[in-house]
């Protein structure tokens, strides 16, 4: 409940400011690539990134999302990412 009414206080101009990095800090490039593999992105390069945050359900999709569903590889890729980024 918390995350999805923090989520949902996102404004369009913080997402275009993350959109504009050409080179984001890794915290910020690891949360947006957490989020697109918790969504069932498959590429997960910056381009593509920036690519989904431009879309217009990009906000509903993250709200909506199940965690119930999620399933146990996409928490493996998600911790796995996590464990190599502190490396």
């Amino acid at each position: 409940m918390v995350g999805s009414v923090a989520v949902k206080s996102i404004k369009k101009q913080q997402l275009t400011e993350v959109r504009t990095l050409a080179n984001p800090p890794p915290t910020i490039k690891l949360a947006i690539e957490a989020i697109a593999v918790m969504l069932g992105e498959t590429d997960v390069g910056w381009k593509a990134l920036r690519q989904m945050m431009m879309r217009e359900t990009f906000i509903s999709s993250i709200v909506s999302f199940n965690t119930e569903d999620m399933r146990l590889g996409v928490v493996f890729s998600m911790w796995h990412g996590v464990r190599f980024s502190q490396l």
